[in-house]
């Protein structure tokens, strides 16, 4: 890879920060982070490429205190996942435009709950919007050539992390305490047993 391209893929980044951060975004992550403090368990659903960032996100969240689980499967396989969700939870929703049957579906059982809705989308005009409790606008590379596409999402979603962890930072710092002694656990050699006549 060559310097340019290095550096242009810096720029898109740092013009995905500007875009990403302007003051209204600053204000629904502000608020997102507030849900995601008071909330029980945190959901977080994506299809395609998200899928994978809600699986990522996820295993933050977790690691850093907050349960949480996926949302990520398509057909009959999303009931699976969506059985668990409960009054309580909050909802993080990576969507575009175009409702799909898995997005409304989801939606409809956050409504049922009374679960609130974190909106990451690209669409300024999203239908998802209208049901959301927050929306925090993410620029994708439709909209601006030199944007990286998944990049940008993968941002936002760690900012949320780190702006939850920083709330009660006592929280995650057990948790990774934790997470250390098991590790240590699972991995010490085994002594070996001898046999005695």
């Amino acid at each position: 890879m060559t310097l340019f391209t290095v550096n242009l893929k810096v720029d898109s980044y740092r013009m995905t920060c500007d875009l990403m951060f302007d003051e209204d975004n600053r204000e629904a992550i502000a608020a997102a982070t507030g849900m995601l403090h008071h909330a029980e368990r945190i959901a977080i659903f994506g299809l395609g490429a998200s899928a994978l960032l809600a699986d990522y996100v996820s295993r933050l969240f977790n690691r850093y205190g907050k349960p949480a689980y996926v949302l990520n499967r398509t057909g009959s396989s999303l009931s699976e996942q969506l059985i668990h969700m409960r009054a309580g939870d909050v909802l993080i929703m990576m969507v575009q435009r175009s409702p799909h049957r898995e997005g409304t579906t989801v939606l409809e059982e956050a409504r049922r709950f009374g679960v609130q809705v974190i909106l990451l989308t690209g669409s300024r005009n999203s239908l998802f919007s209208h049901h959301a409790d927050c929306t925090i606008f993410i620029p994708r590379s439709a909209a601006e050539e030199r944007i990286p596409v998944h990049g940008t999402p993968m941002i936002c979603l760690e900012v949320l992390v780190l702006a939850l962890a920083a709330t009660e930072p006592t929280v995650p710092i057990k948790t990774i305490n934790r997470l250390h002694e098991l590790n240590t656990a699972i991995n010490r050699p085994h002594k070996k047993r001898h046999d005695h006549d």
